[in-house]
């Protein structure tokens, strides 16, 4: 129904906009910066000098067991893409987002 395809919406923007939140507060930038253009289903965030995405991909698969996309082509190094769809609570989320935090603390 509409209603509960609202709410599943409203749920993958509610998810989106905690990533964006909490990782742009970290030091990520967005790859996508106007609002009006971001999706809810995906977050792609861009690394910098101290922020070496391809170094969190790694250690989220080998130490936490997540699995996050790199960039592709010239963003390979420089991309991570947090997906924000399928039946992800907001828990698991939070769960993500403090493993990116803690391993961003050690580099």
């Amino acid at each position: 129904t509409y209603k509960k395809r609202w709410n599943i919406e409203q749920g993958h923007k509610d998810l989106r906009e905690y990533v964006e939140k909490e990782l742009t507060a970290l030091g990520f930038g967005l790859f996508v910066e106007k609002e009006e253009n971001r999706g809810n289903t995906l977050v792609s965030l861009l690394g910098n000098d101290k922020i070496d995405t391809k170094v969190i991909i790694k250690r989220l698969d080998s130490e936490y067991n997540y699995s996050v996309a790199g960039g592709q082509g010239e963003y390979v190094g420089k991309l991570m893409r947090v997906g924000c769809i399928g039946e992800l609570t907001k828990e698991d989320i939070v769960n993500l987002v403090n493993a990116i935090k803690t391993i961003v603390s050690t580099m």
